[in-house]
């Protein structure tokens, strides 16, 4: 069992970061077929995967298990089946082939979103507890802090994000602003950025907004339990 949650673990952080090289650096006309199908292996394994936690998760409904976490598992759970559904038979049958919803659950913003989902949860499950555990408050809040506008900065600094070349400092500068509700601006980020890169940036204003330190320990609290 160990040897599988490690793998699991490794595996979703090396699949987060495969997509986000494929938003970040990829265009709309490069063929990402093989990429999605490296997605598809990795969430056919984790499916299968989360079908054995299954019967425990439901027996256990109620009983030691918050809502939330039993709420979140359920919803994973479902997506997973309607994107592999999606993959094997299609859902023009099942939603019709028009409409919103039929839209977002063909679309690779759902792969995205369980990658994501995947991932905060592996990471919580394997990071966050034991930094909340190990460091003092003042230490977690700076760690958290300073990870959270390097990994802003980052993103920003893909080339999908910005219309033009931005150097790495002016991305620093940027994600420090937001993340501290500074609101100051080293360059027009409503002309230069693409909506990916206006998406980070207002992520980590929200993120400054309800504060570093509160949002680490929410995602901790969050996805602490180790049982998924």
């Amino acid at each position: 069992r160990d040897i599988i949650d490690k793998t699991l673990f490794y595996t979703t952080i090396l699949i987060f970061f495969v997509a986000v090289y494929e938003i970040g650096f990829l265009t709309d006309t490069t063929d990402t077929s093989a990429l999605h199908s490296v997605y598809y292996a990795y969430l056919v394994f984790y499916f299968i995967f989360f079908s054995t936690k299954m019967p425990g998760i439901l027996k256990n409904r109620g009983r030691g298990q918050k809502i939330y976490m039993f709420v979140i598992r359920i919803v994973l759970f479902v997506l997973l089946i309607v994107y592999l559904f999606n993959v094997n038979f299609g859902l023009d049958a099942v939603v019709g082939s028009h409409g919103i919803l039929y839209r977002f659950l063909t679309s690779p913003e759902l792969v995205y979103l369980i990658i994501l989902a995947t991932f905060f949860i592996e990471i919580s499950k394997n990071t966050f507890g034991i930094l909340i555990s190990k460091l003092r408050p003042e230490a977690l809040f700076a760690l958290s802090f300073f990870v959270i506008i390097f990994v802003g900065a980052g993103l920003l600094k893909l080339p999908n994000a910005s219309t033009q070349k931005i150097s790495f400092v002016d991305c620093l500068f940027m994600a420090t602003s937001a993340t501290s509700i500074t609101g100051l601006q080293c360059i027009d980020a409503g002309e230069i950025l693409t909506p990916f890169g206006q998406g980070i940036l207002l992520v980590l204003l929200q993120i400054g907004g309800l504060g570093v330190m509160t949002f680490t320990c929410f995602i901790a609290y969050f996805f602490k339990d180790t049982n998924l």
